[in-house]
């Protein structure tokens, strides 16, 4: 085993603190670590040791921990942060050239050399950059990203004045990646598309059930989506797709695969698949209730439930097919005005 005596392992989380347990303990089956700890506001099973922190309820809040709290709670010379869509993935890539640096993480693409180190999702950060962003001199309302303001915005006074080191952008890469496929295995992480990658049909769909509902609404997550479905992973597309539509409406998620860069008509489009596919599913459960059992649902709910439930299934269902026929009514009309110019009755 990899030994790291001289790091801590830390992740901080209060709204998916399961999965960041997950991501410690996968890292922690790599790496020997000095210390490890879990920052979070209720208890969990993990390997590393849970320190209670006041619930963290918004990004700005894990901005300001970040920044100003973590170094409280560090007694090794470099800490490494990890995130639960992140973790030590190839321990044979480490180099103890990173220990050179006061900061390392993945570049980001896009940005010009000097800008481009680095992602704070899987970052190592020595104990002396804690102490420098956690000081006065460097003031936030943690509104901006963490990892942006030490990467971009405060990096030149903290190389000019302070000394700070940042790794080059051929290290970093060694040491992680963000956003982009690697052809080869780096020694860590981080973002939803390449935890996709690195996760089985089956580890995917774990995943994706222990997440918070709130998690659905992020682009990363449509982005997995879309990535998904471009190569035919299928099972993970439906229960991805399952998840994310319990907080975002249709307009919602075609304007995040939008984001992702896919076209409108194409998003469109793959939306409507994915909508026709759920519907399958239900009318595929539907048959094999009438095959096995000779009755069908309603039948059923009438014998197997009160009088008063069953009513009220009867009343969700007529008002389910009321909206169905009247979204056929409207797309008909709708048609007919494209094609023809109809706009009302007898026009």
């Amino acid at each position: 085993m990899l030994q790291l005596k001289e790091i801590t392992l830390c992740a901080a989380d209060s709204i998916n603190p399961s999965v960041a347990a997950r991501a410690l303990d996968i890292s922690m089956t790599h790496c020997e670590f000095g210390d490890a700890i879990l920052f979070t506001d209720r208890p969990v099973p993990c390997k590393a040791r849970i320190v209670p922190i006041e619930p963290m309820r918004c990004i700005a809040d894990y901005n300001q921990f970040m920044l100003k709290q973590l170094k409280e709670f560090i007694r090794t010379p470099w800490v490494l942060v990890v995130q639960w869509d992140g973790y030590v993935l190839n321990p044979s890539e480490w180099r103890d050239e990173f220990l050179e640096y006061d900061y390392i993480g993945a570049r980001w693409p896009g940005f010009p050399p000097g800008l481009s180190v680095g992602n704070g999702g899987f970052s190592l950060r020595s104990a002396r950059l804690l102490e420098l962003t956690a000081s006065d001199e460097f003031p936030t309302d943690g509104s901006a990203p963490e990892d942006a303001l030490i990467g971009r915005q405060w990096r030149a006074d903290l190389e000019s004045k302070h000394a700070i080191r940042f790794a080059p952008e051929a290290l970093a890469d060694r040491f992680s990646i963000e956003g982009v496929q690697a052809v080869y295995k780096p020694f860590g992480f981080h973002g939803v598309s390449n935890l996709l990658w690195v996760s089985g049909p089956a580890e995917w769909s774990a995943i994706i059930q222990s997440l918070e509902t709130r998690s659905f609404t992020s682009i990363g997550l449509v982005n997995a989506l879309r990535l998904l479905t471009e190569f035919g992973r299928t099972s993970c597309v439906r229960v991805t797709y399952a998840r994310i539509r319990e907080t975002a409406d249709t307009h919602e998620i075609i304007r995040s695969l939008v984001v992702c860069s896919m076209g409108f008509e194409v998003a469109l489009n793959l939306v409507v698949v994915l909508s026709s596919l759920a519907a399958m599913v239900l009318q595929c459960l539907s048959m094999r209730l009438g095959i096995v059992t000779g009755q069908d649902l309603a039948q059923l709910s009438r014998e197997r439930y009160s009088k008063p439930v069953a009513n009220a299934q009867w009343a969700l269902a007529e008002l389910s097919i009321i909206a169905c026929d009247l979204a056929e009514v409207l797309g008909g009309a709708l048609a007919f005005h494209l094609l023809f110019g109809v706009s009302r009755c007898g026009a």
